[in-house]
């Protein structure tokens, strides 16, 4: 037994209604720049007072509490790799083939090199390609 699937009815919009919508889209994307750009600027300040003021915590974050307002200057610790000093390291040791492995990719600019000298036809290259397409609306004033 299968879903059903009510065919959608086109509805017809009124060129006005149209045009009321795009100019609150436009209002609202105004309006929409200038509270980021002022929650921005707040951000910054809002972080400096916490850097002079606040208390660490056991994460290095900074707090501030202002009448049941927690300010939290957020610590984010990112460990990296530094994978010159650590190929010296391993090969140092003789642990360099214990750590790495080899991946296989396609070179798509000799791919495509190989097209352009007909070493792969119109339809292989269609076979072995995904096209897509997305839409962004935009709208704008003339």
């Amino acid at each position: 037994m299968g879903i059903k699937i009510k065919k959608k009815e086109s509805v017809d919009v009124s060129t006005g209604a149209l045009r009321g919508m795009a100019s609150t889209y436009l209002e609202l994307n105004s309006e929409i720049k200038e509270l980021t750009t002022k929650k921005a600027k707040i951000n910054k300040e809002l972080k400096e007072q916490c850097m002079k003021l606040g208390t660490k915590d056991d994460k290095d974050s900074l707090l501030m509490e202002l009448d049941g307002i927690i300010i939290k200057n957020e610590a984010r610790i990112s460990v990296r790799l530094n994978e010159d000093e650590a190929e010296a390291l391993l090969k140092k040791k003789k642990l360099w083939k214990d750590c790495v492995k080899t991946i296989t990719v396609i070179d798509e600019d000799k791919l495509s090199s190989l097209y352009t000298l007909n070493k792969l036809s119109d339809n292989e290259m269609k076979s072995i390609t995904t096209k897509s397409t997305i839409y962004a609306l935009k709208v704008t004033k003339k």
